[in-house]
């Protein structure tokens, strides 16, 4: 079997506006579900407290981003720096 260059395909790939913008697309929907998944973990481990509230939705949000943003950055710079 041939063996397949995937740094080739993904420059290929992402050097489209197209499938820069549906992954981009995509991830946003990704973050948003992390973010709710990681939020109702705490509460479902019974730390649905008042006082961590804030917190808790706080570290949801952080995480999301991070995780969302660290995917998003191979895109992105493929196409703004690469292409």
């Amino acid at each position: 079997t041939a063996m397949r260059d995937v740094y080739k395909l993904v420059v290929e790939c992402f050097a489209q506006p197209g499938y820069v913008a549906w992954y981009s697309f995509c991830l946003i929907l990704v973050g948003l579900h992390l973010y709710h998944g990681v939020s109702s973990s705490f509460q479902t481990l019974g730390l649905n407290h008042p006082k961590f509230n804030n917190a808790i939705k706080g570290f949801g949000w952080a995480y999301s981003i991070v995780v969302a943003a660290g995917f998003l950055a191979v895109p992105l710079y493929v196409f703004f720096v690469k292409g």
